[in-house]
Order: structure tokens, then sequence, then C-alpha cells
């Protein structure tokens, strides 16, 4: 009996042996010859869009010489890759034309902005003309007006007057000050400068000028503003200056752009530290730029 049921179980084992041996052969078999591509990853595509796509392609001709059963797949992959490289030829023609038009645009705000600028600086020429003339601000009690700041002519503050003006000479947007005493509008930053009694320019502080600050007497012939970009090459490009003449000079700095980073008081003068001399008209001026006459 144990002899029977040992040559029964040595029988088993050897079926068992031979089906494993079976399902081997038939994985070999199948290893050796492949019915599926290889994974996509094997490919290794070329991260470049556009050109580099077509350099697989004699990777995928020769995948398919390598087993005819892969051609069909091969030809997919090549229309999908087909596909794909004239959706990245399109995705690059839109970037670019897409970055044409916002360097148009930007150029086209940045001209009216300019534009602007020019004609706030002439608002605020005709602002001082008619405080000047008022006598409104009259420190030294003299019977000749002086210049005013951005908050005296606004209306925002009474500075060194007997009290705040009214009716107001220039508009209300000049009402606020930055922490570097300029006004912004429309992409660019104003700051008004007057003569201390040695002819050097003060500018406007935040909270505005006070009695003391500056020169009473000079301050009734001398005045001179600057406007510069906000963002230079983004929201203009052109620095102005304008004094009690009307004259209007620019010049195009770089270093000109942001609060706290406009002209010196002399820089559009021929004379360092004043601005109660000529200016450089078509001339270098103390900054080191060429300054012209505004066309």
């Amino acid at each position: 009996m144990l002899k029977k049921v040992l040559a029964g179980a040595a029988l088993l084992a050897l079926l068992w042996m031979g089906w494993r041996l079976f399902v081997l052969s038939g994985e070999v078999d199948r290893l050796s010859h492949p019915t599926d591509p290889p994974a996509l990853a094997t490919l290794e595509l070329s991260p470049a869009p556009a050109a580099a796509m077509g350099d697989e392609r004699p990777r995928l001709a020769a995948l398919a010489g390598a087993d005819g059963a892969l051609g069909p797949r091969v030809a997919d992959l090549e229309k999908r890759l087909d596909a794909l490289t004239r959706a990245l030829r399109e995705v690059e023609a839109d970037r670019d034309e897409t970055k044409a038009m916002l360097a148009e645009l930007t150029a086209e705000r940045a001209q009216a902005n300019e534009a602007a600028a020019l004609g706030s600086s002439r608002n605020v020429l005709s602002a001082q003309a008619q405080i000047q003339q008022s006598a409104k601000i009259d420190v030294d009690a003299d019977k000749t007006g002086e210049y005013g700041g951005f908050l005296e002519m606004s209306g925002a503050a009474a500075g060194r007057m007997a009290g705040i003006l009214s009716p107001a000479v220039l508009s209300r947007t000049f009402r606020t000050l930055t922490a570097a005493g300029e006004a912004v509008r429309s992409g660019y930053l104003f700051r008004i400068y007057l003569p201390d009694a040695h002819g050097a320019g003060v500018g406007e502080p935040q909270g505005g000028f006070d009695r003391g600050m500056v020169d009473p007497h000079l301050c009734g012939t001398t005045w001179c503003m600057y406007a510069w970009p906000v963002v230079y090459g983004q929201t203009g490009s052109t620095t102005f200056f304008m004094n009690q003449n009307g004259d209007v000079l620019t010049t195009d700095a770089p270093a000109y752009s942001g609060s706290g980073a406009g002209p010196a008081p002399d820089a559009a003068f021929t004379e360092r530290g004043k601005i109660t001399g000529p200016t450089a008209n078509g001339t270098k001026g103390s900054d080191g730029n060429i300054w012209k006459q505004s066309g």
C-alpha cells in the first residue's frame, strides 16, 4: 500500500513539472516574438518641438523592419507624431504672434502715456502761472506771488498759505503724493522742485511745502518739474522737464524709472547743484544726458 502511494506521488510530481515546462516554454516563445510595440517611453522622444520630431522616423522604420507585425502600429505612431508636430508649430506661431501683439500694445500705451504726461505738464505750467499771479502764496509779504507745490495748487493742503486754496487751480488727481513726494498719473511720476536760498532745488515732500523749506524771494521767479516713467520701456521711455519759462525738454534715460528714481533737481541744468541757472537745451545736463526741446 505504501509503495502505491509513493508511486502515485511521484507521478503527480512528474506531471506538475511537465506542466511548468510547458508554461515556461510559452513565455519564452512570447518574449522571443513580441506582438506589442515597445512603450512610447523607449522611443526617447526629444523634448524639442517641431523639427526634432522628424529624427524619430528612421528608428520607427527600423523597428517595423525588424518585425513586420509592428508595421501598422508604427504607421499609426507616425501619424500621431505628424499631428503633434503640426500642433507644436501652430503653438509656436501663436506664441510669436502674441508676443508681437503685446509688444505693439505696450508701445501704443507708452506713446499714449507720454502724450498724457506732456499734457499734464502743461496743466501744471498753467496752474503755476495762476497761483503766482494771484499772490496767494506770499511768505515774505512783498506783494509778489510765489510758485507752489502740487498739494497747495490742488487744494489738498494750505502749505505756505493762510488757508487751503479755493478754488483750486490744479486737478484733484495731484492731491496725493508718494512717500518720495511724487504725483502719479497715466504711467508717469511727477515731482516739483522749488529753490532754497542758494538756488538749489528742494523737492516737494509727501506732506507738501511748508514755510522755511524754500526761499520766498527765489520762489517768486523759479520752479521746475520732472516727469518720468513708472516702468521704463513699458509705461513710457521719455523723461520730461518743465520750468517757469515754459521750456519743455526731454531725454531718454533708462535709469529714470520708478518711484524715488527720478532726475536730480539740477539734471536738466548746465550748472550743477542749482535750478536757477540756464537749462541744458540741446546739450548735456548735470546728469550727463542730452536734453532736447520737445517737438
